[in-house]
């Protein structure tokens, strides 16, 4: 039983991961209807700017969190104003739109292995102390940052989107465009500042989860992947959805390595995902069409 809660504890760090890289996806695409494929380069460099600013520069957690959000929502906004936006403005296809957030994934984590190298690197776990124990179960402060922040992070959106006048307006845009300028929303500033948000993050995700697998100039499209298939288990309707769908697709991974094989962990995640279209094609949580 303690493995058992052992694994379940393990599969929850990791299904936070998953969770938040998803529930950046779902924001900017209940926004924008894009479903922006180079959210895991921002992951990325939330990932170095830790390195930089925890393991060269020695700045404390106060400061360099801050920065590598702000530094996450820069880059959104640069990448919305380069790259989404004149597409959208001209008119182009949501799929040249899709290709142009890969092109750009690309060329983001080649330029960064070309300033950085392509090796891993290691950081220290910015969250230090003794493993906490709670009867034969152990948990590293890390693992444990990693569940709270996702957790504050899903509820502090949740309230933004729900109770404040640009939360709603984001909704609304989500919904209908036209109508939401018709309001007079400034549709334009939504889309900015959900690629700024959903940027600043990943960033954040990027910088907690850094000292767990490492950072690499190349490591953001294996965690966008998953957590797309997050956001696609969980549904996409609601950026609270990908939280459960991170956490469903975790802990399936998690137990499936502790008791067969990890061998396997691309199986069931991709089989999971498979299974949960076919039976509710909007996700678990997501309303039956």
């Amino acid at each position: 039983m303690s493995d058992f809660l052992q694994l379940l504890i393990a599969g929850a760090t990791t299904g936070s991961i998953y969770g938040l890289i998803g529930l950046t996806f779902t924001l900017t695409y209940n926004a924008t209807k894009l479903p922006n494929l180079a959210l895991g380069e921002f992951v990325m460099i939330g990932a170095m700017l830790a390195v930089l600013t925890f393991s060269v520069w020695k700045l404390p957690m106060v400061v360099a969190f801050p920065f590598i959000i702000l530094a996450g929502g820069a880059c959104g906004v640069l990448f919305d104003r380069l790259v989404t936006a004149p597409m959208r403005n001209a008119g182009m296809p949501m799929t040249s739109q899709i290709m142009a957030t890969i092109a750009a994934a690309i060329v983001i984590s080649s330029g960064m292995a070309q300033i950085a190298g392509v090796r891993q690197l290691g950081l220290p776990a910015q969250f230090q102390g003794g493993v906490i124990r709670m009867g034969e179960l152990s948990i590293l402060p890390q693992n444990l940052a990693v569940i709270v922040i996702t957790a504050l992070i899903g509820v502090g959106l949740w309230l933004f989107l729900s109770k404040t006048r640009f939360g709603l307006s984001i909704v609304a845009t989500g919904y209908n465009p036209t109508a939401a300028r018709l309001v007079g929303i400034k549709v334009s500033h939504v889309f900015l500042a959900t690629f700024a948000l959903s940027a600043a993050i990943a960033a954040l995700a990027g910088a907690i989860v850094a000292p767990i697998i490492s950072a690499s100039a190349y490591m953001g499209l294996n965690i966008a992947i998953k957590g797309f298939i997050a956001a696609v288990v969980g549904g996409m309707g609601r950026p609270i959805f990908a939280l459960v769908g991170g956490l469903v697709v975790g802990i399936c991974e998690t137990m499936m390595s502790g008791y067969v094989s990890s061998a396997f962990n691309e199986v069931i995640t991709l089989g999971l995902m498979l299974a949960v279209l076919m039976a509710r094609p909007t996700g678990l949580l997501g309303e039956r069409t």
